[in-house]
This record gives structure tokens, C-alpha cells and sequence, in this order.
């Protein structure tokens, strides 16, 4: 194995144990693995630096409950990488299941730079709201292949 590559999977590895592992009383780790100035992005929450990216994480655990991370498989070199997840918890009292990826860049440092998480937030969020939901269930019907 070469260097570059074994510095790439550390970092993979580090995500991926942060992610895993990852609670309420955890989010002041992200100042280990993450450069003071990011950019994040994600289908409901966009953030310039670490602080706005830390709110953000602390405002998940409020909205949602029992939050829990498995990754699924990882890719990457020295530059990027690619984590594929899987996000279970638990909103309005039943339990829910987002599948997606996180798209990476690193620093010099061996720090991330830039997270891109991809998922989709249809159903699974929007979905949540009466109206909203019927009428998303309406379109998927009427668009779907007959």
C-alpha cells in the first residue's frame, strides 16, 4: 500500500468513526476532523465554516431522536472520497431510515474541507407534512412507469 493511499483511508476511517459514533456529546470532535473554514452542503442546511457546521449537527439531534450512522463502503484517495451511508432514527415517534453518500475533500492538514451529503429528502422529510406528502404520493403515482 502506498502512503497517499493509507493517509486516505485513515481519514475515510476517521470519518467513518466519527460518523458511527457520532452523539450530541461528540459534536466538539468535528474541530479534530474538520478545517475552520468548509464548505458544507447538504439537501436542507448549507454551512461556510466549522462553528455554522457544528450548530447544525447540534440542531439534528434536537430535531430527531436515537440518531445512529452505519457506513456502508468508502472510496477515496488524498483529495476525496466518497462515504456511503445509512442514517436510521427516530422523528414523531416512528422510526425512519435515510440512505446516502457523503462526498469528501482534504486539506493538506488531513482535514475535510468540503462535505457534499446527498440524500433524498422527498419522502422522507417533505413527506412527513399531510398535504405535501398526498401530493408527492399523487405525482410519484401519476409519473411512474405503467
Amino acid at each position: 500500500m502506498n502512503v497517499t493511499y493509507g493517509w486516505a483511508m485513515s481519514m475515510l476511517n476517521a470519518f467513518k468513526d466519527f460518523l458511527e459514533g457520532m452523539s450530541a456529546e461528540r459534536i466538539d470532535e468535528i474541530d479534530a476532523l474538520y478545517a475552520e473554514e468548509l464548505d458544507f452542503a447538504d439537501p436542507m442546511n448549507q454551512a461556510t465554516d466549522r462553528e455554522h457546521f457544528k450548530r447544525i449537527e447540534r440542531d439534528l439531534f434536537k430535531q430527531l431522536k436515537d440518531i445512529r450512522f452505519t457506513v456502508t463502503s468508502m472510496q477515496g484517495d488524498e483529495r476525496e472520497g466518497y462515504v456511503s451511508w445509512v442514517m436510521d432514527y427516530r422523528f414523531r415517534f416512528w422510526q425512519r431510515q435515510i440512505t446516502g453518500v457523503s462526498h469528501l475533500k482534504f486539506n493538506g492538514d488531513r482535514r475535510i474541507v468540503y462535505q457534499h451529503d446527498y440524500w433524498d429528502a422527498s419522502f422522507s422529510v417533505y413527506g412527513e407534512f399531510p398535504m405535501i406528502g398526498l401530493m408527492m404520493k399523487g405525482i410519484k403515482a401519476l409519473l411512474a412507469v405503467k
